[in-house]
């Protein structure tokens, strides 16, 4: 068999197909009873068995209480003091929920990126740690709660990691980013946060300030992630494709956390509402679609699904 047939042959072969990430099933949490509201952001808190809602047509927060479905306002931005809302997180341990919202300037006020927090359970505003003018303009993007207590604050336009203590009074500048366009943070400890930025995802130790970008598997694309948590050895989350659909997904990292990390899609039954309506808690990720109901209508609806 000479070497012009072999070079035949091959080509004669079908081209070799990509395999597609593999599928996670997930379930109807709560049917929300509205499709009026536009949710860009979701919290759970399982002491109450209540999602958290960041409504952006309207700019406040909403309870919907997975038992009941009842669908209440939990604060607004005249009583919180909120500008544009970007991120929250639940602290589980301490009973604080977390916000961070923009104000870009656009309105005549001046420029402010803000820390809020807020009581749990009844929505009242506890404090605000407003970035000082000496840092220069900023835009938080997310933020994220270790076990130990310690908030850390993502700059997207300064490309900066701020954090606050568990007993903090202000917020410091942890690290320099070197990465292009950071969109979300998952915090691991004190000492390792995750960041999703244009490229992918990189892992970054806080005490060093060493950055490594983590390798995707082959076939496996990390681009376009805009919303990411941490789960034993995984990162979950939204992740926005090249034809503008989003999807939810996990991640699996490998080795010490930055080498060949797969990614798996989740519940491909309906597109995400927003990037930012997607979060972690008790082993159970949550995200919000907006799908088609037997009559042909919209619908909002909460899924999970329990990572093994």
């Amino acid at each position: 068999m000479g070497p012009a047939f072999i070079t035949l042959f091959m080509l004669l072969q079908p081209a070799p197909q990509a395999v597609p990430p593999a599928a996670l099933p997930s379930q109807d949490a709560l049917h929300l009873p509205t499709t009026s509201l536009k949710p860009t952001g979701l919290a759970y808190d399982r002491v109450s068995a209540r999602f958290v809602l960041v409504d952006q047509l309207d700019g406040k927060l909403l309870i919907a209480d997975e038992r009941s479905h009842h669908l209440v306002d939990l604060v607004d931005t005249a009583s919180a003091g909120f500008h544009h809302i970007t991120g929250l997180e639940i602290d589980q341990r301490r009973g604080d929920l977390w916000v961070v919202s923009i104000n870009d300037g656009l309105d005549g006020n001046a420029p402010a990126s803000v820390l809020h927090k807020l009581q749990l359970i009844s929505g009242r505003p506890l404090k605000s740690f407003v970035l000082p003018a000496s840092f220069g303009f900023a835009r938080f993007e997310d933020v994220a709660v270790t076990r130990a207590g310690t908030v850390y604050v993502l700059d997207s336009i300064g490309g900066r990691l701020f954090s606050l203590s568990a007993r903090g009074r202000q917020l410091a500048r942890r690290i320099n980013l070197v990465v292009d366009r950071p969109s979300s943070l998952a915090a691991v400890d004190e000492r390792t946060v995750y960041i999703a930025h244009a490229e992918g995802i990189s892992r970054l130790d806080v005490v060093t300030g060493r950055t490594t970008k983590v390798r995707a598997a082959e076939g496996t694309s990390l681009e376009g992630l805009e919303r990411i948590r941490w789960y034993r050895g995984r990162l979950t989350g939204s992740q926005r494709l090249a034809d503008g659909r989003q999807q939810a997904v996990v991640i699996r990292l490998a080795g010490a956390g930055h080498a060949g990390a797969s990614l798996a899609v989740v519940g491909a039954d309906g597109d995400l509402a927003d990037p930012g309506a997607a979060t972690m808690a008790d082993g159970v990720l949550y995200f919000v679609t907006r799908e088609v109901d037997s009559a042909g209508g919209s619908v909002l609806v909460v899924r999970g699904a329990r990572l093994r």
